[in-house]
């Protein structure tokens, strides 16, 4: 029983740290994926592309290639200039978690979590990405800082 309820400390205290809340699964309901005090329910990257490239881009080291392979071309400047050092610190990231898209078409908008791998509080941003019609990969165009 003692070792029961150390557990149950043990991941409370652990959720609390990041933010996060684990919901156990019961044998009758399959898992949940955990609820964010910030973006909401966390969405499997598995389950949606653009929750897939946003886990990708921030797994990638900060750099020019970096700009090239996930900002749209004619924000690249400006983005550069807003998120340069920010993002050198904080990429790449060990983990990202995602909340499910919003919008529709070919722009939509998504909360992420991301945990440098250097160690540190982590960070919440909300994501616009823009579907290109060119070459049909979906590009950054404007990135906030939700904390």
């Amino acid at each position: 029983m003692t070792a029961i309820m150390l557990l149950c400390i043990v991941a409370v205290s652990l959720s609390a740290t990041v933010g996060v809340r684990d919901y156990l699964p019961s044998r009758s309901a399959p898992a949940l994926l955990p609820v964010d005090s910030v973006i909401g329910k966390v969405v499997d990257v598995s389950t949606d592309p653009l929750i897939a490239r946003s886990s990708e881009a921030f797994s990638q080291p900060w750099s020019a290639q970096w700009v090239s392979t996930y900002v749209e071309p004619s924000v690249r400047s400006m983005f550069t200039h807003t998120w340069d050092k920010a993002l050198v610190k904080l990429l790449p990231a060990s983990h990202v978690l995602g909340s499910a898209p919003t919008g529709d078409g070919s722009a939509r908008t998504l909360a992420v979590r991301v945990f440098p791998s250097q160690g540190g509080p982590s960070s919440v941003y909300s994501l616009v990405w823009e579907l290109s019609e060119e070459d049909g990969q979906w590009y950054l165009v404007a990135m906030n800082d939700m904390d």
